[in-house]
């Protein structure tokens, strides 16, 4: 998936937040998190003191328990794609 493909972080944020199968541990841990993702548009954002790249990791983290894997999904690519252009991006 290139990078143009994502949807934005906010977006993908909304969804598992409104999610009625986001409930339990996940949704006590991963809150905090998903509220600075709620403002980000892209994992090289900043909000407040926070980089969002960090954020969605530690959201993921506490996303271990949450069944909807498509969302899951989403925030991985996000992470991914942060990964490809640290490590030098792709061979295209």
């Amino acid at each position: 998936m290139q990078s143009t493909d994502l949807r934005p972080l906010h977006e993908i944020a909304t969804d598992i937040v409104r999610d009625p199968a986001f409930r339990g541990r996940a949704r006590m841990s991963a809150r905090p998190h998903l509220e600075v993702l709620l403002e980000a548009e892209t994992v090289y954002d900043i909000v407040g003191w926070r980089k969002v790249s960090l954020t969605l990791r530690h959201a993921l983290d506490c996303l271990r328990t949450y069944k909807n894997k498509q969302l899951k999904s989403e925030l991985l690519d996000h992470l991914q794609s942060h990964c490809r252009v640290i490590q030098g991006g792709s061979n295209d």
